[in-house]
């Protein structure tokens, strides 16, 4: 790392003289950029390559846009003389050739200006951004200057502001203004009829609650009650799960439908996820908050109700808040192994039972093992320059099988859905011949009996007898056969929802580890950039960090592993009510985190790594479905 740079309140004059120019510089460049009507950009550019990059765009959109309108403004004065006849389109069509003709060579002509310009300032800026690079200072790329940062500093700006005095100096910006959440105009809606109001009562919500409604109670409640909160309850963990079913129902449309009709025995065969891990799933352990803060799920089960709260500026200050908090946090965290000269076993020593707690958290060795990859990547890239690019290229491989993880979850949870939904409406179309045959049977019952009796008489006699009536089945009674399709549909219908819980987590796990892995590279590249600090400081904390990373990495297990936990808890609560996973199950388990976590400390092998489980747990799933087949009934109520 350079030598140490200078604070912002040891800048000479002739500093402070220059980046005043070039304030004035970027004030006149944005003004240029964000006037109405622009198509070019005329932004500041860092240095050569981002020069290059703006020039270039600028010349592709002059060419693009003066071809684009050479081609159309004839075609359009055709059409619009065309009202006049061949000769009024003819004419037409000439008067937006010469349009076309000025206005493409007008904007192939801006073009190459405006990007010829912004590489020229490219260049021209170049040698600043080399020294100010070198110096320590950092790029904004939303002011486009060049600043050196000072995390005590953003700390005191951000950290002392609330949500409320932050909404509040928006509101005092008539532009930025947010408006206000609430009923204010909003028909009022009427109380509906359901059989059972017990899950609602749970949650406190009326029964015509709105899905984020019902969200935003659900997190409040779970939160509130949560075990990690209430030590010393003994009942703690049994309201808990209450309040957890309670919204695995309400938060299903078509559970909830059951239920508004016919009562909790009718979501009996639902699946009776554990609690803690659904918590952790969507908001992560409170236990993990001074690491990677609140998640942005929990955020936004928060915020849907209230556009207040949903205001975009407001949403980025949350985040910016986040993230500094997370790196003080880290800083104090990271500070021991200084404090202890660089003893790497004993700065071990102060997080080893807080990691061996994190661990052992619902879903909790997946998030450790997120985080840890998050801390050593970042210090690896700090520490050397080559190993930087190679992460850099690891993560963008990363990001791309992300993506496509979720592309492929979100297709099986979709195709699921639907057979689930079939089954349903199958389900339904079944007991509704069966209550149309009964009443008819009912109907044909009475007729005969208000027949005269010579009348039945005569009937029977000239009726022979058959087996088949003497040995008829007594209306409402349930033949095997009956009971054996109901147990069948039964357990088919479990096998679909468990099937849709694991893809729905995948998805779910899928947008908490972006979350998680974009919130920390910030929060470690503020803790390692603090100039507030000396860079010999900064150069201990980069080694701090990459112990830390590999401790995290050591105890955490897989995305893989962590589903694959998560379908087997959801499979066993499916098919034995709840029960504990057994030894072996357990035992198996610590294997296969064991066998991942051999290579982990290799940031190259973790993104391959990576790559490989998503494809094995693809193989290896219990629901690999990707184009499930439906029965044919099924299929016909499409």
């Amino acid at each position: 790392m350079s030598e140490p740079v200078k604070s912002a309140e040891e800048k000479t004059e002739k500093d402070k003289t220059s980046e005043s120019k070039d304030g004035q510089e970027v004030a006149k460049a944005e003004e240029d950029y964000s006037s109405e009507g622009s198509l070019f950009s005329l932004r500041r550019p860092k240095d050569i390559r981002d020069g290059l990059g703006s020039g270039v765009g600028n010349i592709l959109k002059g060419a693009v846009g003066g071809a684009a309108l050479l081609v159309t403004a004839p075609i359009k004065g055709a059409y619009d003389g065309s009202s006049e006849g061949s000769w009024g389109a003819l004419k037409g069509f000439g008067a937006g050739l010469g349009i076309g003709v000025v206005g493409g060579v007008g904007m192939v002509v801006g073009g190459a200006v405006t990007g010829v310009t912004q590489i020229g300032r490219g260049i021209y800026h170049t040698p600043g951004a080399v020294s100010a690079a070198s110096s320590g200072k950092e790029w904004d790329d939303e002011r486009r200057e060049w600043y050196i940062y000072n995390l005590e500093e953003e700390a005191k700006s951000v950290l002392t502001v609330s949500e409320e005095d932050f909404i509040k100096s928006l509101k005092a910006d008539p532009a930025a203004a947010p408006k206000e959440g609430g009923e204010e105009g909003e028909p009022a809606r009427v109380e509906r009829k359901v059989a059972d109001t017990e899950f609602y009562d749970v949650l406190g919500v009326p029964s015509n609650a709105t899905a984020s409604e019902i969200k935003k109670a659900y997190y409040k409640k779970a939160r509130d009650n949560h075990p990690d909160r209430h030590p010393d309850d003994p009942e703690a963990q049994k309201k808990f799960q209450v309040i957890g079913h309670a919204y695995q129902i309400l938060s299903d449309e078509a559970l909830r439908a059951n239920y508004d009709a016919s009562g909790k025995d009718s979501v009996e065969s639902a699946p009776k996820v554990d609690p803690s891990t659904l918590f952790a799933m969507i908001f992560g352990s409170e236990k993990f908050v001074p690491l990677v803060g609140e998640l942005k799920l929990a955020s936004q089960m928060q915020d849907e109700e209230n556009e207040a709260h949903n205001h975009p500026k407001l949403k980025k200050f949350r985040q910016k808040k986040r993230e500094v908090q997370c790196a003080m946090n880290l800083v104090q965290k990271l500070q021991h192994y200084i404090d202890l000269n660089g003893d790497a076993e004993a700065f071990k020593a102060t997080f080893a039972e807080e990691l061996k707690e994190l661990s052992a958290s619902p879903f909790g060795s997946t998030l450790v093992g997120s985080i840890g990859l998050a801390y050593y990547e970042s210090a690896l890239a700090e520490l050397s320059t080559v190993d930087s690019m190679s992460i850099s290229l690891t993560q963008a491989g990363r990001s791309v099988t992300t993506g496509l993880g979720i592309a492929s979850e979100g297709f099986k949870a979709a195709m699921v859905a639907r057979e689930v939904s079939n089954a349903q409406k199958l389900q339904k179309l079944k007991e509704e011949q069966k209550a149309a045959g009964a009443g008819e049977a009912t109907a044909g019952a009475a007729g005969e009996a208000a027949k005269p009796a010579g009348a039945t008489v005569d009937a029977a006699a000239a009726k022979p007898a058959d087996a088949s009536t003497t040995s008829a089945t007594p209306a409402g009674t349930v033949t095997a056969e009956e009971e054996a399709s109901a147990k069948a549909a039964e357990a088919a219908m479990k096998e679909k929802i468990e099937r849709l819980s694991g893809h729905m987590f995948a998805v779910m796990w899928y947008f908490t580890d972006i979350d998680i892995r974009s919130t920390l590279a910030n929060v470690c590249f503020k803790v390692l950039h603090d100039h507030s600090v000396s860079n010999t400081v900064l150069n201990e904390r980069a080694k701090a960090l990459k112990i830390l990373g590999d401790c995290f990495i050591a105890k955490g297990g897989s995305m893989a592993a962590g589903l694959g936990d998560v379908r087997t808890r959801l499979h066993q609560q499916m098919n034995g009510e709840g029960k504990e996973a057994s030894a072996e199950d357990e035992e198996h388990l610590h294997q296969e985190q064991h066998q991942e976590q051999a290579h982990a400390k290799d940031p190259v092998y973790v993104g391959k790594d990576e790559k490989n489980s998503a494809s094995e747990d693809s193989k290896g799933d219990s629901s690999p479905v990707v184009t499930p087949v439906h029965e044919t009934s099924e299929a016909d109520l499409d």
